[in-house]
């Protein structure tokens, strides 16, 4: 017994331990780069969705939004423009190794099966954020065989993206309820704002969102968003993410009672540019949205007079005459007036030019020595071969 233990011994010495984990690592490496290269396909188109549309005024004030294609908001970002706080929270709570494991953590995933034994059921999955990506991306029931093609693709996002590209992913392609999707736009229509300009609770809030998306929507489980936010700012001042004061202030800030509205602005431009430039995520105008707004009122202003002479429709283009830059325009009096084709573009729209030529008409003919400032000109009917001009009232004045 003796002799067989002092040869187990010499078996299992630590150069033997070392090789045997060489070999393993190697042969573990080897059957990921095949199933990577030529058993597994990978869905890469999958990691990029189409973007909704923000359009901007000239100093960055969001005019109006539209929709991805399949109705969802989103607004990618990049790793930067997102608040360092929220970034450190949702690896504080989600996967503390991220910047360590090859997309898999084998003690996340043993525990989760063990506490899932003893619970009877499902209470944790161990996923890392590299597996969460795996699952947004190619959706499917929470079984066996689908956790096993998880880690797969996890370990294929690994070996072709590197550690901070994942990231950006997991943050444009999680959920946060309803059809808002990515943090760019939860940010906005939680908050109404960028990424980078959150507050600690606001941060912990949106770290914590991705698990049950659709279970903490403002207005509907206050006292749930309240306990979820409260217990990720736990876990960031136990991590040390925020100090105490911090922890106390978040605390006692509120949580909004509803998603916010977007604004719509400048409603004909704004659509027109959307439409010749689909997918693009945002759009930059030379819109003044205070002017534009002056504008509006005062048309709407002369709306009564102009009704009672039975003329329902009415444009306006302000434009900064140096530079050529549109500053203001407005479709119609009315976006939404049906009756009165009120989503046509009237500055846009081809018209007769009318009486708009007569400035242009009188000061060549001034100009050319047909007639002086003092003359009178005849408002008499006249015929051009065939065609004959007429006033708006159909009268003349002589």
């Amino acid at each position: 017994m003796l002799a067989k233990l002092k040869l187990l011994k010499r078996r299992w010495n630590p150069r033997r331990k070392l090789k045997l984990a060489v070999i393993c690592i190697v042969a573990f490496a080897a059957v990921v780069f095949s199933l990577d290269r030529w058993i597994f396909s990978f869905p890469s188109d999958k990691l990029y969705r189409k973007p909704a549309t923000f359009v901007y005024d000239r100093q960055g004030m969001l005019l109006r939004c539209f929709l991805s294609e399949d109705q969802f908001w989103r607004k990618p970002v990049k790793l930067e423009q997102i608040s360092p706080l929220l970034i450190k929270s949702v690896l504080a709570r989600e996967d503390r190794w991220f910047y360590y494991h090859p997309g898999i953590n084998l003690f996340s995933l043993v525990q989760a099966a063990v506490d899932n034994v003893r619970a009877g059921k499902i209470v944790r999955g161990g996923s890392t954020i590299t597996m969460q990506i795996a699952r947004m991306i190619e959706p499917k029931p929470r079984t066996l065989k689908s956790k096993v093609v998880e880690i797969l693709r996890a370990l294929q996002l690994e070996l072709r993206y590197s550690k901070d590209e994942l990231l950006t992913f997991y943050f444009n392609l999680a959920p946060y309820g309803g059809n808002i999707e990515g943090i760019g736009a939860a940010a906005y229509f939680h908050f109404g704002k960028n990424p980078d300009e959150l507050t600690p609770a606001q941060a912990a809030f949106l770290a914590a969102i991705p698990n049950s998306p659709n279970s903490f929507l403002p207005g509907e489980n206050t006292a749930g968003c309240y306990n979820l936010r409260g217990r990720v700012l736990n876990v960031m001042q136990g991590r040390h993410i925020i100090s105490s004061a911090q922890y106390a202030d978040a605390q006692l800030e509120e949580i909004p009672l509803r998603l916010i509205t977007p604004p719509l602005l400048a409603p004909h431009i704004t659509r027109d540019l959307a439409l010749a430039n689909p997918g693009l995520p945002e759009i930059a105008t030379t819109i003044d949205s205070h002017l534009q707004q002056i504008c509006e009122r005062i048309l709407n202003g002369h709306k009564n007079n102009l009704q009672m002479k039975n003329i329902h429709n009415a444009s306006v283009v302000v434009m900064d005459v140096k530079s050529g830059e549109v500053l203001t325009l407005i479709g119609s009096p009315d976006f939404f007036d049906e009756k009165h084709s009120g989503l046509v573009n009237g500055a846009f729209a081809g018209r007769s030019p009318g009486s708009a030529l007569k400035p242009f008409l009188y000061a060549l003919a001034i100009d050319g020595g047909v007639v002086s400032p003092s003359e009178f000109v005849e408002d008499l009917p006249i015929y051009y071969s065939g065609y004959s001009p007429q006033n708006y009232d159909d009268t003349y004045r002589g």
